[in-house]
C-alpha cells in the first residue's frame, strides 16, 4: 500500500504525465560516452494491469518507474534528468511520452515515478538519460535502456 507523500506524489506525477503531449517529441540524441544509469524497475517482460482502461478516464494501476543515475566526480559525470517515452516496435501506435526531464531530488541519483499510461499493448520503455560530462554544463542526451513492457487494460469490474 502506498504511503499518503507515495500517494500524493503519483497523483500529481500521473496528472502531469497526463497532461503532457502524447505524441513523438524529437531530440538530437548523443552516442553514449561513458558510463551511465540502469532500470531498476521494471524488468524487462512485466506486464501491468490497468482496470478501467488507460489515460485520464480510467487506470486505477500505476506504472512504477525506477531509474538509477550515476553521479562520479573523476571525471565528472552526473544523470540531470531522464525522458519516458512508450515506443511500439510494430509502428502501430505513435510514441507516447510518459515525462520530460524527470530528475531525482537534489540529494539523490535515484528517480521514481508513478504514470498512468494513454496506451494499452506491448511496448519498449526508452529512457532517454539526461548526462552532465563535465563542470561546463555540457548536457549530453542518449538511449540507456529500452525494456519491453506489456500494458493490459481491462475492463472496469462492478
Amino acid at each position: 500500500m502506498l504511503s499518503l507523500c507515495s500517494l500524493i506524489i503519483a497523483l500529481v506525477t500521473a496528472s502531469v504525465s497526463v497532461a503532457l503531449p502524447h505524441e513523438a517529441r524529437t531530440v538530437e540524441l548523443s552516442e553514449r560516452q561513458g558510463p551511465s544509469g540502469y532500470v531498476v524497475y521494471p524488468p524487462g517482460g512485466t506486464s501491468f494491469d490497468i482496470i478501467g482502461g488507460g489515460g485520464p478516464n480510467g487506470g486505477v494501476t500505476y506504472l512504477n518507474i525506477q531509474y538509477q543515475g550515476v553521479n562520479l566526480q573523476d571525471p565528472y559525470v552526473q544523470t540531470v534528468g531522464i525522458d519516458i517515452y512508450l515506443h511500439d516496435p510494430t509502428g502501430q501506435q505513435a510514441d507516447s511520452y510518459l515525462t520530460y526531464e524527470f530528475a531525482s531530488d537534489p540529494s539523490g541519483t535515484l528517480i521514481e515515478g508513478y504514470f498512468v499510461p494513454a496506451l494499452c499493448g506491448d511496448f519498449e520503455l526508452v529512457f532517454i538519460e539526461h548526462q552532465n560530462m563535465g563542470n561546463f554544463g555540457d548536457i549530453i542526451k542518449f538511449k540507456a535502456a529500452a525494456p519491453s513492457i506489456t500494458i493490459v487494460c481491462s475492463p472496469e469490474q462492478r
